[in-house]
């Protein structure tokens, strides 16, 4: 979370009597150094200066207090806080004090304390757009369950209109958490029209629950990354739990308690403790990176907690912790689904691969040709193409179909078995004449190969990158080959597939897939497939956890049934690696199950 830090010091810096030009200078490089993450020069420079002898020492102090912050020291940000009194900042400096404390406490964990410096920071602001900021750092903590003997405490001394009206809204999530009786009456002293509309849904979502016996016992923890450069999958995937979570019907909701770890695997490690000792959650989804995901679970194996991992690439983490949930179906499995799905119990033998050689191709590959030694199979053809700016499938296309021609000229005309065939390029020509009596042409004539459509290779499997689809689905109708196309759940972008240069050359063609892209209509997310996938992905896993069984504070994933939702199942009745996978069809510019 990036604070505003130029609207916020700038204004007290300025609105205070300027002690030297060189002071002012000083600070102002200070906050270049920071805005350019250069945290530690910032502090460095402190330590190195005179600048806590002058008048703007607050200043400085607050900057170092940030640049600490930035680098993830919460213990050395909290100790600097230790000599520094806010009381007597002025307000933009005050406000910007409590906003980096309340970060840090969030960071930690410490929610309580958190809400409080919020509160602190919102009562100090004089700016409104730090107002938006701060309010949206409240929203974030009120559903985290806070203390409400805490609550109760800062409401006896609170004494600014809007900052009460808060603490009310606090409290009475608190009741709710609790199943309180009290909730109705502290919910009615909440004044709705002073509530700025940050606080809407906050509002809202206790108006719907209060009548409801609304049960939040199922208390679960959330580890992920919430800010920064490409955290945008994450970021869909939270607010589809969340909006799912408060849109369900049911009166079984989840408390969910976010923890950002920074993709920091020793924030992530403490995340984990504190979640499982100190909020006592009954599962834990997240986090993002596999290396975070190890160091986590690893800190809590020896707790029967399920860690639900939705973003790794991993297979087996049973060695880590023999409580990991795999969301996503193992590349093994949805490639057995697939061959399955196609060739057992058929006579179809001729079956190519063309593929990236790349770490996921190559890993795609070997499940592939697993999956087919299964069913005592081998491929005809594999051919590998490098993945750059300039992929080019013409060299692939050119060798599998003179595979192609060895197979249409064993199988099919056997009697032509000695006549041999020049296919030196894409362009050679077929002139002898018992071809052309295979083909019905006049001895004049001359055919281009490329042209003459193969039916002879039964499938071709075409695992692909997501960032490298566009260039792959583009070149497919090169092949010229009459197959059937089978894929990986990479080419499921609806409107790429959807392309008239695209669709009509892969229609029919297969997907092992642990979703189907049937969004909802006017989603948040509509402008980008992926996020759109992320936010699906959350909404149907928080579904998921909501009608799963739940006793005496654990989830039960023995029920043989499966989840069924809006893009993914889930089932977890026979493995911890989500089984709920299915083959999948794009016919006429939709994906339809595969029967």
């Amino acid at each position: 979370m990036k604070l505003l830090i130029n609207i916020i010091l700038f204004g007290s810096l300025f609105a205070q009597s300027i002690d030297s030009e060189a002071s002012e200078t000083f600070i102002e490089s200070l906050l270049e150094d920071l805005n350019r993450e250069k945290n530690n020069s910032v502090i460095k420079r402190i330590d190195e200066s005179t600048i806590l002898d002058t008048n703007y020492a607050n200043h400085a102090k607050v900057l170092k207090l940030k640049a600490y912050y930035n680098l993830k020291d919460f213990d050395a940000a909290l100790n600097t806080a230790k000599s520094m009194n806010p009381l007597n900042y002025p307000p933009n400096l005050k406000t910007s004090f409590y906003l980096t404390i309340g970060d840090i406490y969030s960071s930690k964990g410490y929610y309580d304390y958190a809400f409080k410096n919020y509160l602190d920071a919102r009562r100090s602001n004089t700016d409104s757009r730090s107002k938006r900021t701060i309010n949206k750092r409240i929203v974030q903590t009120i559903p985290l369950n806070l203390n409400f003997e805490n609550l109760e405490l800062m409401e006896i001394v609170e004494d600014n209109k809007s900052n009460l009206n808060i603490i009310f809204l606090a409290q009475a999530f608190s009741l709710v958490y609790s199943n309180s009786k009290e909730i109705s009456s502290k919910f009615n002293e909440i004044d709705q029209s002073s509530l700025d509309r940050e606080f809407r849904s906050n509002y809202n979502f206790l108006k719907r629950n209060i009548d409801s016996k609304t049960s939040f016992s199922r208390k679960v923890g959330i580890v992920l990354p919430l800010e920064g450069e490409g955290l945008e999958i994450t970021n869909a995937f939270l607010k589809g739990l969340l909006e799912a979570n408060q849109s369900s019907l049911s009166n079984d909701k989840i408390q969910f308690i976010v923890i950002d770890n920074y993709k920091d695997p020793i924030l992530t490690v403490e995340a984990f403790k504190d979640l499982v000792d100190k909020h006592k959650v009954s599962a834990i989804i997240g986090p993002f990176l596999d290396k975070n995901l190890i160091a986590g679970a690893s800190s809590v194996s020896t707790k029967k907690i399920p860690i639900f991992a939705p973003f790794t690439s991993l297979d087996n983490l049973s060695n880590v912790n023999n409580n990991i949930y795999l969301l996503n179906s193992s590349v093994d499995y949805r490639n057995e689904l697939l061959v399955n799905h196609y060739l057992d119990n058929s006579e179809l033998n001729n079956i190519a691969v063309i593929a990236p050689r790349t770490e996921l191709g190559i890993k795609e590959v070997d499940s592939f040709l697993i999956a087919l030694d299964k069913l005592n199979k081998e491929p005809v053809y594999i051919g590998w193409y490098e993945e750059n700016s300039a992929i080019d499938l013409r060299p692939n296309f050119r060798e599998l179909r003179e595979v192609a021609w060895e197979i249409e000229t064993r199988d099919e005309y056997q009697e032509f078995l000695g006549v041999e065939i020049d296919v030196l390029d894409s362009m050679f020509e077929v002139d002898n004449d018992e071809v052309y009596d295979i083909f019905n042409l006049e001895q004049e004539e001359s055919i281009d190969s490329t042209k003459v459509i193969l039916e002879t290779i039964d499938g071709l499997f075409y695992p692909v990158s997501s960032n490298a689809l566009e260039f792959v689905a583009s070149q497919v109708s090169l092949s010229n080959l009459e197959t059937q196309l089978l894929g990986n759940e990479n080419w499921l972008n609806l409107d790429l597939l959807k392309q008239e240069s695209v669709s009509p050359h892969i229609s029919d063609m297969l997907y092992a897939s642990n979703y189907i892209p049937k969004y909802l209509n006017n989603s948040e997310y509509d402008y980008d497939p992926s996020l759109n996938n992320a936010f699906h992905f959350g909404m149907d896993f928080s579904n998921f956890l909501i009608n799963s069984s739940f006793n005496k504070s654990k989830f039960d994933f023995s029920s043989p049934s499966i989840f069924e939702g809006i893009t993914r199942n889930f089932d977890f009745s026979n493995s911890k690696s989500n089984q709920g996978s299915k083959v999948v069809r794009f016919s006429n510019r939709k994906i339809y199950n595969s029967r």
